[in-house]
């Protein structure tokens, strides 16, 4: 069967949003085709990720702003290549990626659509409902399947939005489970040799792109509310909001203690060199970052947020948080002071995140994909 696999944009290399779908696809036999923007791409990762993985891609010009021009260009490209290899699976991902694909499958085609994390949500903006709701509900009827990563986007597309088999559920996108024994409030001395920081600091680590949505700046107001020397903020991820970042650690006294690290391929060193794992995003939709934090046995403080929510039971594997600085500043101090809470919430963590392996994401990719060949046959 051919099968194409949608998204806005490729990255470096193939990701971790992409990769159990694609091994399923792969497992189950498929021709598999890969659409998307690739000028982020690391031409030398990326033809490799698609020998690897068995893909043929294709460059479509997505923006990830929802009127920007050239997304009616890659309407176009898109529909052209669907005429071309004539897909039986088409799985979309992305909101871009899920309102073109969808838009343009052709009848015969069998659809299913990802939601990584619905654009509206309880505490959303309202221009976030007035936007993206109506648009989701309608284009719900022109998929097969609705597939989601977390329990809240599951309640809310069971119902309110009407696909023709239904939604299914998915354990995120899965990850590689670590050995976290050995760190439970004992990290190694990685961190602290590459940035000379002292061996009675405390380490915090955030991994994620340097946007708004992150909201990194959070915990740097939080630590200049904290005024601890010894409390460093170590952050992985590059972005537009580099500047704003560091600026702000100026603003708050402290520059010195905040480390912009950018795009790592090591980042394993980092979850077992840091103290602390923090997550302040306003918006998630299972987050990758997170299940590699507590993988690794990393005690992790999260914003009470859907999709965090998923992974952290508060006061038990972690800590959640309001999205404000003083109650970040009073989960960080809590975990700062009290080394044998944080080896606690590390060993629950790891427990935890098990059921997010990358094995279990396949598994369940494979039987939905089964669902949707049963359906192909019979079109």
């Amino acid at each position: 069967m051919v099968f194409l696999y949608i998204t806005s944009l490729s990255g470096k290399r193939i990701n971790d949003f992409m990769r159990s779908a694609l091994v399923a696809a792969r497992n189950l036999g498929f021709n598999v085709h890969l659409a998307c923007n690739t000028t982020m791409a690391d031409e030398n990762l990326w033809n490799a990720d698609c020998e690897r993985y068995g893909v043929t891609p294709h460059h479509i010009d997505f923006n990830r702003i929802p009127y920007h021009a050239s997304n009616l260009k890659a309407l176009r490209q898109l529909k052209n290549l669907m005429h071309d290899i004539s897909p039986d699976i088409i799985h979309c991902n992305t909101p871009i990626g899920g309102i073109s694909g969808r838009l343009v499958a052709p009848r015969e085609s069998v659809v299913l659509y990802q939601a990584h994390g619905f654009h509206f949500w309880k505490g959303a903006p309202l221009t976030n409902w007035l936007l993206y709701y109506p648009v989701e509900k309608i284009l719900a009827k022109k998929a097969d399947i609705i597939l989601t990563i977390n329990h809240d986007d599951e309640a809310l597309a069971q119902k309110a939005m009407h696909p023709r088999m239904g939604v299914r559920y998915v354990p995120g996108v899965g990850i590689r489970l670590r050995n976290a024994h050995g760190h439970f409030g004992r990290p190694s001395s990685f961190i602290r040799h590459k940035l000379g920081i002292s061996d009675n600091a405390t380490i915090l680590l955030s991994v994620g792109e340097l946007n708004d949505n992150k909201n990194h700046e959070l915990i740097v107001e939080a630590m200049g509310m904290l005024a601890m020397e010894n409390l460093h903020l170590v952050i992985l991820g590059e972005g537009q909001g580099a500047e704003s970042i560091k600026e702000s650690a100026q603003a708050f006294g402290v520059a010195p203690n905040v480390h912009l690290e950018g795009f790592r391929t090591d980042v394993d060193s980092y979850y077992y060199g840091a103290d602390i794992f923090v997550m302040p995003s306003k918006r998630e939709g299972l987050p990758v970052s997170l299940m590699e934090a507590m993988s690794c046995g990393l005690p992790c403080i999260a914003s009470d947020i859907r999709g965090n929510r998923d992974l952290i039971e508060n006061g038990k594997s972690g800590l959640l948080c309001e999205l404000t600085v003083s109650s970040f500043s009073t989960a960080i101090r809590t975990l700062v002071d009290d080394c044998a809470l944080r080896g606690l919430y590390g060993k629950e963590a790891s427990e935890a995140v098990q059921a997010y392996s990358f094995e279990s994401s396949c598994t369940v990719m494979e039987r939905v994909y089964r669902e949707l060949m049963e359906l192909a046959n019979r079109r």
